[in-house]
């Protein structure tokens, strides 16, 4: 008797922790993402242009482009850029080959060379921009390879935008637990997502040296939307 009240004391020991860990597997946890979208309306433009050039040799074409960037250069400082605002794109000089009888590209056979030289830089005050652009293009510039807007100084948008993200994770998972007839227990995890911000560039455009233009470029800046995600766990209460 004392044996077998042995064996099933030990029994009932060694199975203790075993229900302790299937009442904690059973323990679950609710997981949603909140989602927010704040505008506020653009402030700063990156304009990012340049010119092209093509002819018989490789110096005469870099000379070309080298003159022309130099001018670009001169005219957005006497408009008040600032140097730190201002910084080279792309450099590029490449040969222009034949073409064999069939078509194909006749790689022994150079019959010129295009270059290139783009100047990418910031505008913080946005009434002179259209009138900076038609300036610039009639110092040199040929081409026009995209205008973006944003925002000089964004983290009280995105922070806004997160608040509002974690709200909408907090009434996502009531409604759920609502519906689930569940309580929510404490908050296990938050992990903020990456935000999202848009502003895309204008399309490129070419033109000829002596395409000055007459008139301001027209340009509506619009708003800047940051898009936020933010995801939330909890556990799920008695």
């Amino acid at each position: 008797m004392n044996t077998f009240l042995t064996l099933a004391s030990a029994g009932l020991l060694a199975g203790a922790p075993l229900v302790v860990a299937a009442q904690d597997a059973q323990t679950g946890t609710l997981t949603t993402t909140g989602m927010a979208q704040v505008e506020a309306p653009a402030d700063m433009a990156t304009v990012t242009l340049g010119v092209e050039a093509q002819g018989e040799t490789s110096g005469e074409v870099l000379d070309s482009t080298s003159e022309a960037a130099e001018a670009i250069l001169a005219a957005l400082k006497e408009n008040g850029i600032a140097t730190e605002d201002i910084r080279t794109g792309s450099v590029s000089l490449i040969p222009r080959y034949g073409n064999r009888d069939d078509g194909s590209m006749d790689f022994g056979e150079i019959r010129g060379y295009s270059a290139s030289n783009t100047v990418t830089f910031d505008v913080h005050d946005l009434t002179t921009l259209g009138d900076l652009i038609s300036e610039v293009v009639g110092s040199g510039a040929n081409t026009l390879q995209g205008v973006s807007f944003g925002l000089d100084d964004d983290q009280d948008l995105r922070d806004q935008a997160r608040t509002e993200a974690v709200q909408d994770a907090m009434r996502r998972a009531q409604v759920l637990a609502e519906a689930a007839s569940i309580s929510l227990g404490g908050i296990q995890s938050i992990v903020d997502g990456d935000a999202g911000y848009n502003g895309g560039p204008s399309p490129m455009y070419r033109m000829s040296a002596a395409d000055a233009p007459e008139r301001s470029v027209p340009l509506e800046p619009g708003n800047i939307t940051v898009t936020q995600s933010v995801t939330m766990s909890w556990t799920i209460g008695e």
